[in-house]
């Protein structure tokens, strides 16, 4: 009960990190820089989970998983005050606080917007899995499929985590790189929507076994997926300035919806077959797990590129709000 109070403290936390950075960079810096500074922000963050792995491995038999934690909480109050101090307020011409309600009413504008549900399960999918496999069924995975246990193990997830780490920065980077040249900001995370699954039919359908085949697959997954804040920020271009937060919010709530989800779902698919005698499961429902997320995301690309004539008029056009 303790740890898993403690992860809800935890997730607490860690939601509101990507909705400030990205409504702190939508307010101060030019529309064609944003997916690059919030790439090079999730870059940064990425270290956090580079850490989880290897290194932790190396620290746990020094300080234990106590001492660890105790070191990771005096950097992340380190961190937050220095932020406080170091982030500019936001302009003085910005709109007063409002009534609760009327926030209420403004999130519902934005999940009926046509530009959000046409566009939102798809990104939802492409960061949720990265969070589902990078915080859960990654190593599990690793474990009852390709055979490897303690630091081996670790390695390969510390490949997880550096691909996840050089994605956010080099798809945040593409992106605007591409927006400046006039193309649309959408154009990087399809491709990593792309990437993603064509990663998920290999882990599938490979028959490769080397470590080396292992991690540089599960590296590529992270790297791929490590699109999403690229996309959330795509998605926040499409409304007003000032709803940037609140639509960066909706999308990353409905990602940890669909993360708690896959993660349960995952887990029901997998108890499908029997327990292996060393109390895993069994590598066949991983193949089905895979194929379940893998035709959610094609269902959900379908849903976001299939030509919908009604909308032709209005793209672009953003929700009102202020």
């Amino acid at each position: 009960m303790g740890l898993a109070v403690g992860r809800l403290v935890t997730g607490l936390g860690v939601s509101v990190g990507m909705i400030a950075m990205l409504t702190a960079h939508t307010q101060w810096l030019p529309r064609d820089r944003v997916a690059g500074r919030t790439g090079l922000g999730v870059f940064v963050a990425s270290f956090g989970g580079m850490a989880a792995t290897l290194p932790a491995q190396h620290l746990l038999p020094l300080v234990g998983w106590r001492g660890l934690f105790w070191g990771l909480s005096a950097i992340a109050a380190a961190v937050s005050i220095w932020i406080s101090l170091s982030v500019p307020e936001r302009p003085a011409a910005a709109a007063p606080r409002r009534a609760w309600r009327a926030e209420v009413v403004e999130y519902g504008a934005i999940f009926r917007h046509p530009a959000f549900r046409r566009i939102a399960p798809s990104i939802t999918l492409l960061s949720g899995l990265n969070f589902t496999y990078g915080g859960l069924w990654a190593g599990p995975w690793l474990r009852d499929v390709g055979g490897f246990e303690g630091t081996d193990r670790a390695t390969l997830l510390l490949a997880f985590a550096f691909g996840m780490t050089l994605g956010s920065l080099l798809t945040g980077q593409a992106a605007s790189f591409l927006a400046r040249r006039g193309h649309d900001p959408m154009t990087v995370p399809m491709i990593g929507m792309v990437g993603l699954w064509l990663t998920q039919a290999l882990l599938v359908f490979s028959p490769w076994t080397h470590a080396g085949v292992i991690g540089g697959l599960w590296c590529v997954f992270a790297f791929v997926s490590s699109s999403g804040p690229a996309a959330y920020a795509a998605l926040a271009q499409r409304f007003p300035p000032a709803l940037a937060g609140r639509v960066g919010t909706a999308i990353n709530f409905s990602m940890l919806l669909v993360v708690f989800f896959l993660q349960n779902a995952i887990g029901w698919v997998l108890d499908l077959w029997p327990r292996t005698p060393g109390g895993g499961w069994a590598a066949t429902g991983y193949g089905w797990a895979l194929g379940l997320t893998m035709a959610a995301q094609a269902v959900s690309f379908g849903w976001m590129v299939w030509p919908r004539p009604r909308e032709a008029a209005d793209r672009g056009r953003p929700a009102s709000g202020g």
